[in-house]
């Protein structure tokens, strides 16, 4: 299976490969990441654990939390539709 990284996930698998070599420390692992030292114990015990794949996120394929549900997007769409006629998709998806 081929891994497709983001350009985040791909510097901190550049990153993990420096600190397992011991040319980095934790704390200058945190700086290039710009997060925690915990956060570096916690990415670096799932790196251990599953390699490249454990850098990856986990809500890949999965909607967002913040989704409006189908219901609601077409209701909200009828509402328009009734009074803003002259609104453009535009305007549209800026506040729907």
């Amino acid at each position: 299976m081929g891994l497709m990284m983001s350009q985040k996930e791909g510097k901190r698998a550049q990153v993990m490969k420096l600190l397992e070599a011991g040319k980095i420390d934790q704390k200058e692992a945190g700086k290039r990441l710009t997060v925690s030292s915990r956060q570096i114990r916690r990415i670096v015990r799932r790196y251990r654990a599953e390699g490249l794949p454990g850098l990856l996120s986990k809500k890949r394929g999965q909607s967002s939390n913040r989704r409006l549900s189908d219901a609601i997007r077409v209701q909200a769409m009828d509402v328009i539709g009734a009074h803003y006629r002259d609104f453009d998709p535009t305007l549209v998806s800026c506040h729907v």
